[in-house]
């Protein structure tokens, strides 16, 4: 079974929490086939991460970011109706636009391991809002 929570604090208190989560044990209880004999395990209490994360960047450099994490829907796994409806939901409740065509010419340069056995699923975007300076600089509030 899972159970699926969302967490928020500062970096060292929730990963103290993690650990702490993995060095709890709860019983799993087994059943022998021929005698019907209970047996208890005790097994400790796996973690793994779920995570949203945000990234921010000049606007400039989109097409290289969206092609390095792979952004295109070629590489969403699973593809159906219900990844989509959550991606949607997911993108409404974060006020995000849908990702646009982009450009395949660049990438991050990045040792290929770094993404290995990790699985990026695009959400969305959003665009910073544009301001001004007292020196006439428009810039972006990344």
């Amino acid at each position: 079974m899972q159970a699926y929570f969302l967490q928020r604090g500062e970096y060292y208190e929730t990963q103290k929490f993690e650990e702490f989560l993995r060095t709890r044990f709860v019983n799993w209880v087994v059943e022998h086939n021929a005698t019907g004999k209970k047996i208890n395990n005790p097994v400790a209490i796996g973690v793994r991460d779920v995570k949203l994360k945000e990234i921010f960047f000049p606007k400039e450099n989109a097409d290289t970011i969206f092609n390095t994490f792979k952004f295109g829907k070629e590489h969403l796994y699973p593809n159906n109706w219900k990844m989509q409806t959550c991606i949607a939901g997911l993108r409404k409740m974060l006020q995000a636009k849908k990702i646009p065509d982009f450009k395949r010419d660049k990438v991050l340069l990045m040792p290929k391991k770094v993404l290995q056995n990790i699985q990026i699923i695009p959400i969305g975007y959003r665009e910073d809002a544009v301001y001004e300076d007292n020196n006439g600089f428009k810039t972006e509030a990344i």
